[in-house]
């Protein structure tokens, strides 16, 4: 599903594409390079045409574009066997422009493939077109401008890209419109609903707490980091809208791991960010052991413990430590209510109830009636069914299981991977298990948000924003 888009093509048709001709012809000043530079633009100018004509077909417009995305991927993974030059691999491999063409083509015009005839020749002919231009631009690499070669794949993307993205309305100044969502297939037959927001050169894959919760209660909150990144919020396994749970064998840690790097396949993402949230955070750090390779850097907020004695116990104290003897039996009170309720929307009515104590000493100052007022998130939201709500019990139950009494404090000496340990003074997780979190990492930074508790991003929004892109422009530099 697409969000706010339209394809009110003929309104941008003269202007676009002049731009990218004018963008084109710069980069074939040789004689060398004439007939080659007419022969891009005969080839940018009938793609053109072709997405003008079917304007009004989202899915149309996919496919053809599909169809270049696959054949981008297989023209690059050929040059990089067939050449051992350095330059000329940096310049068509690690280009953030190329990145941001990629995911942003594939984020904006994400959906399936159809069945038709007219496509099925439209595909063929805009490949063998690819083909074409691509073999051409193979046989010449060595000679020729070695921008040249990813600059014009960037352009057969940002046809696509752009154009759609110029369409895109934007939430307020500091929030990015959810422009994608849909379904990753992972392992076990399992769907992984996801979002995203912004259209960034880089990616960050957002992973929520839990388990057994969604990414409802952190999404709305994150969304200023989509204004300079593309941000990938999913419901991991057995939670909310992704596939549900019913056969315990189908939920351990090391299936969780494996559903990010489902992820990270399906989108093609490389060298991207993971940002762990609580439960989400040890997540993310267990992945990058696995997976370091996949990684440009790691954001752990409000991490649970990276072992479980002595720091499980006293968060669980910590958490609590504010209520009276009143508020534990109205708390009491109001989960047996909402666990009686089978109406979804009655659930959800109780379970923000339940929310606003159970999660109050999540916060500096449990007692602030404004905790609640800042928080865009909804820890209740999607309303579940009662399937839904056993789903998400037991993978809280069984994930904790796979493991039980843990200690990770030794695994991650080697894990070369910059790693942003930030965490509120006032969290209930004891501040001493997020220095742990930072000496376990050989490139780790540490900050500690003042005043702020489990969700310094909602408490103390300036600092916390701006200590993550500073971290974050730092690596990308």
């Amino acid at each position: 599903m697409l969000y706010g888009l339209s394809v009110e093509m003929n309104k941008i048709r003269t202007g676009y594409f002049s731009l990218f001709i004018l963008l084109a012809l710069p980069h074939s000043v040789s004689a060398q390079n004439a007939d080659k530079s007419e022969t891009e633009t005969i080839y940018l100018q009938t793609i053109f045409d072709d997405f003008i004509q079917h304007r009004e077909n989202i899915t149309l417009i996919h496919d053809i574009g599909m169809s270049i995305v696959q054949r981008i991927d297989s023209l690059f993974t050929e040059l990089r066997a067939d050449t051992t030059d350095t330059d000329l691999l940096r310049g068509i491999m690690v280009t953030r422009q190329y990145d941001r063409a990629i995911l942003a083509y594939k984020n904006i015009l994400n959906g399936d493939y159809v069945s038709d005839p007219e496509l099925k020749l439209m595909i063929a002919r805009h490949t063998a077109l690819f083909e074409g231009y691509a073999d051409a631009k193979r046989e010449n690499s060595m000679n020729m401008n070695k921008k040249n070669i990813n600059y014009h794949v960037i352009l057969l993307i940002v046809i696509f890209a752009v154009t759609a993205i110029a369409q895109c309305e934007t939430i307020g100044q500091k929030q990015a419109e959810s422009i994608a969502e849909g379904f990753v297939q992972a392992g076990d037959d399992i769907a992984l609903y996801y979002q995203i927001s912004g259209t960034g050169p880089d990616t960050i894959v957002v992973l929520h707490g839990g388990p057994g919760l969604n990414f409802g209660y952190l999404a709305p909150d994150l969304l200023p980091l989509a204004e300079s990144h593309t941000l990938i919020f999913y419901d991991q396994r057995g939670s909310a809208r992704s596939t549900l749970i019913t056969d315990s064998s189908l939920v351990h840690i090391d299936k969780h791991i494996e559903d990010i790097e489902a992820l990270q396949r399906h989108f093609g993402l490389q060298n991207m960010f993971l940002l762990g949230h609580s439960w989400g955070a040890g997540l993310a750090a267990r992945y990058a052991l696995k997976y370091p390779d996949q990684l440009s850097g790691m954001i752990l907020v409000g991490a649970m413990a990276p072992r479980y004695e002595p720091h499980w116990d006293k968060f669980r104290r910590n958490r609590s430590a504010w209520m009276d003897d009143e508020v534990r039996s109205r708390g009491t009170e109001l989960v047996a209510e909402r666990n009686a309720a089978t109406d979804p929307a009655e659930y959800q009515r109780l379970c923000r109830k339940v929310a606003k104590i159970s999660f109050a000493g999540m916060f500096h100052d449990p007692h602030d009636p404004e905790n609640f007022k800042r928080m865009q998130g909804d820890y209740c939201s999607p309303a579940l069914s009662p399937e839904a709500r056993e789903s998400s019990r037991l993978v809280s139950i069984l994930t904790w299981r796979s493991i039980e009494n843990w200690n990770w404090l030794d695994d991650f000496h080697e894990t070369d991977v910059p790693v942003l340990v930030i965490h509120g003074k006032s969290d209930p997780m004891p501040l001493a298990s997020a220095r742990e979190w930072a000496d376990a990492f050989p490139y780790a930074r540490f900050a500690v948000i003042e005043n702020a508790g489990h969700k310094p991003y909602i408490e103390r929004p300036d600092e916390f924003f701006q200590t993550v892109t500073e971290f974050l422009q730092k690596i990308m530099q």
